[in-house]
């Protein structure tokens, strides 16, 4: 029956088949394009991330957490399952290759037995090498973790010599994960990217896969080598745990190599789940490097790439179309989109590392606004120089046209130009990026601005209220407004401001507000000069939302509200008094990007903005577990203010 259909659309349908033809070989002649672009398109958001990595830190030092009940069970679950196949393989392979997998597992059953137990959510290890616990007492509690403490090493031994491989995963059941929702998204994500490597691997071991997570995570260490932001003893345990894991899985996975077989190479792809998962609960107990675990993790799982997909499905539909009306268009119009796509995410890129704005339809509603080429391109030069921007289009073209050269010589060739361990990482970002929209609040800086634009395109129908409409709505509750005359007049004597905000301080602990203890001597010098308000209430019980609240005077709603949408359309008062030609300079102990800080205040009309990344000059120990320490922050102002006074400018700050 089908092939009597065929047959009539033969005979009977020449201008269907000749679409069906038509579209096979647009398909033919974009395929390599396709693949080009995507990679390019990948790349791009890779720099984006890289262009704003100081920003998208901070994010990942508050993330969302949560005690979520089905957690180990779910990630047991998936661990199980490469146990099954661990267990099965384990019965089917050599003896060679059966004692040196027992050795793998029980290295890192020995890893987590050492290194993963902890006193007050600090491990032991740790506080080893913060001089906190010395070596005979670690080997003390060891011994009584032997028997009483998860992961229970001598049960757990018990196990390896039945040759039980299958009960792997228990430990991560029995183990407090110190849980945050990150966890679930990376042990979900990493063990369906060894599950399909085992499956549909075609005979390649992950060793690529396994370079590219270690390395990646070796990097982001070594950009926190004498910074101030994380404490010694927590980046050597990290230095310390990544290469004994890290050497361990490599020196298996060689062996995989050596082996030789379709199932040895196969299980090999079960090595970067079980190392890192490992590596994951050994730093869970180590001040801050959890989190650096979840932001290496957000980073290498290439979840933010989503939406290159989309962009990529416009490049294939909008050339096939102007292909079937005309064949001579088709590489024309996929030039023509493919520039104007890779030019949107670039300008995006360089937009928010230099302004903190992103390339939604309100900033390009904005530029056409201007309604001059000559503006334009003039605020386009103060972004960016003519130089530099020539010097990108030159590398991303070069780029283009290398990874198509590849993909004629791969199909040429006959081979497929996804491999497994692309594809492996692949199914990971899509598990990571459902997992982070599902479980987490993602990082704003970190959306496709595909989706930005998309997301901000006004296909609702919203009144516009003007201000007559306003103040009249406004009298008809009773409030009326008057308007000063005198209001934005410049008065002739301008006073300096300097405006702290403190956080978490309650006036129950302040001398000024009657704590017997003298909190705030220097201040209450000027106590005689005050005015001093005893019932003043943060307005939310977090600094993002508080902070708008206090530059804006607009209450703010009750959830994150920078960290969703950091483009509130309000004025602050330091555009205010920047319209007053005040010099207006932000110092902050924090990091600028955590919650959606950075993308609130960058293009405020701040002349200088500081914050812990960006404070130069300081030392080892000027830092704490969040920023710089308080004095060392208070420092740079006083040298500011000397600044001030020794160029003795006359503009007010």
């Amino acid at each position: 029956m089908p092939g009597a259909i065929v047959q009539f659309l033969r005979y009977n349908s020449p201008t269907i088949m000749q679409h069906n033809t038509s579209f096979i070989a647009i398909w033919n002649a974009l395929r390599g394009k396709l693949y080009a672009a995507l990679t390019l398109l990948i790349s791009l958001r890779i720099f984006f991330v890289f262009f704003n990595y100081q920003s998208i830190l901070g994010e990942y030092w508050r993330h969302e957490t949560s005690v979520l009940p089905w957690y180990g069970w779910i990630s047991a679950v998936a661990f199980a399952g490469v146990g099954f196949y661990l267990q099965r393989s384990y019965k089917q392979s050599s003896a060679g290759f059966r004692d040196r997998l027992l050795l793998f597992l029980l290295a890192n059953y020995l890893l987590l037995a050492l290194f993963n137990n902890q006193i007050n959510e600090r491990s032991y290890f740790y506080l080893l090498l913060d001089g906190r616990m010395q070596l005979t007492d670690w080997t003390a509690f060891l011994i009584m973790d032997l028997f009483f403490q998860a992961p229970f090493l001598f049960w757990g031994l018990v196990w390896f010599a039945d040759h039980l491989l299958l009960l792997w995963f228990l430990p991560f059941i029995f183990v407090d994960f110190h849980v945050n929702n990150f966890a679930v998204t990376f042990y979900l994500a990493s063990a369906g990217g060894g599950l399909w490597g085992f499956n549909f691997g075609q005979n390649k071991s992950s060793r690529h896969w396994y370079v590219f997570w270690g390395g990646s995570y070796a990097i982001l260490l070594a950009t926190f080598v004498n910074k101030p932001l994380i404490s010694v003893a927590s980046l050597i345990a990290s230095v310390v745990m990544l290469s004994v894991v890290w050497l361990t899985g490599f020196w298996f996975i060689r062996h995989c190599e050596a082996e030789n077989t379709a199932q040895a190479k196969a299980v090999s792809w079960f090595v970067p789940v079980i190392s890192f998962g490992v590596l994951h609960q050994t730093l869970a107990f180590v001040p801050l490097a959890r989190n650096l675990f979840d932001f290496w993790f957000v980073m290498v799982s290439l979840h933010f790439v989503f939406y290159a997909i989309v962009a990529v499905i416009a490049l294939l539909v909008i050339p096939a179309c102007f292909g079937l009306l005309q064949r001579r268009l088709l590489l024309p119009s996929f030039y023509l989109c493919l520039s104007v796509c890779i030019g949107f995410y670039f300008v995006d890129a360089v937009l928010a590392g230099k302004s903190g704005l992103r390339l939604n339809y309100d900033a390009l509603s904005w530029v056409a606004g201007l309604e001059s080429f000559r503006s334009i391109m003039l605020t386009s030069l103060e972004v960016v120089r003519w130089w530099q921007f020539l010097i990108m289009v030159a590398f991303f073209a070069g780029m283009y046209f290398l990874l198509e050269k590849r993909a004629r010589l791969v199909m040429t060739q006959g081979k497929s130009l996804i491999g497994p361990t692309v594809f492996a990482l692949f199914l990971i970002s899509q598990i990571s990026y459902v997992g982070v929209r599902a479980l987490t609040q993602n990082s704003y800086l970190l959306t496709d601005p595909l989706k930005l634009l998309l997301a901000t395109l006004p296909i609702d129908d919203v009144k516009n209220v003007s201000y007559d409409e306003l103040i009249a709505g406004f009298a008809k509750l009773g409030i009326n407004f008057s308007r000063d005359k005198s209001a934005g007049k410049e008065s002739v004597d301008k006073k300096n401001l300097i405006l702290i905000m403190i956080e978490s301080t309650a006036d129950q602990y302040v001398s000024l507000f009657g704590h017997p203890e003298e909190t705030w001597p220097q201040l209450a010098k000027y106590k005689d000069r005050m005015e001093i308000f005893p019932a003043f209430f943060s307005n939310f019980p977090e600094s993002s939302n508080a902070d708008f609240a206090v530059m804006s005077g607009v209450y703010p709603p009750p959830y994150l509200l920078l960290r969703q949408n950091p483009n509130v359309p309000v004025q602050t008062m330091v555009e205010v008094l920047r319209s007053q030609n005040y010099d207006c300079q932000m110092f902050f102990s924090g990091m600028i990007g955590d919650t959606g800080l950075s993308s609130f205040y960058r293009p405020r009309g701040f002349s200088r903005l500081y914050d812990t990344h960006s404070l130069s000059g300081q030392k080892p120990d000027d830092g704490w577990l969040w920023g710089t320490k308080e004095y060392v922050t208070v420092d740079y102002i006083n040298r500011a203010l000397d600044e001030k006074v020794q160029t003795q400018s006359k503009q007010p700050f």
